[in-house]
């Protein structure tokens, strides 16, 4: 990327990046609340259908952090700034977007708390009536057969 040619622009162009990221990040809390709501009713066609919506997204906010952190050194450079307005827009966004993140980071660790707690709620459902249905087979095998009376002999 080359910023020597267009300051205005390449500040301009940074805004754009960290808005965007803005904004996906606020779409991928709003995901994560729906996707700790399946979670916690087991909902799983919701919460695959979810994640399916978050790819795209999270690829995206991926995208922007690369280009973003290439751009880093020249950011950095008094020369890249039009304006100590836009910089300070810029660091206020940057600022923003760092705290959707940790208010996403700390979303996505409910949902797998929510989720492995689930897991082992449903592991334990199962268990429960796997150990019932042992114990039922147990009865069933220690009860005595009824007496069986052969009547082929009797003429």
């Amino acid at each position: 990327m080359n910023f020597e040619n267009d300051l205005t622009t390449n500040a301009d162009q940074l805004f754009d990046w960290l808005t965007e990221q803005m904004d996906l990040l606020d779409h991928l809390v709003v995901c994560g609340q729906r996707q700790c709501d399946a979670i916690a009713t087991q909902r799983i066609n919701e919460l695959l259908a979810i994640l399916g919506e978050k790819q795209p997204m999270l690829d995206r906010l991926m995208t922007l952090r690369t280009m973003i952190v290439q751009s880093q050194s020249l950011i950095q450079s008094d020369a890249f700034w039009p304006s100590a307005g836009r910089r300070e827009q810029c660091r206020v966004l940057r600022d923003n977007v760092a705290t959707r993140f940790q208010i996403l980071i700390d979303l996505e660790s409910q949902c797998e708390t929510d989720l492995n707690t689930n897991r082992l709620s449903i592991r334990q459902q199962i268990d429960s009536l796997d150990s019932g249905r042992t114990a039922a087979n147990a009865y069933q095998s220690q009860s005595t057969p009824s007496p069986r009376i052969d009547f082929t002999s009797i003429g």
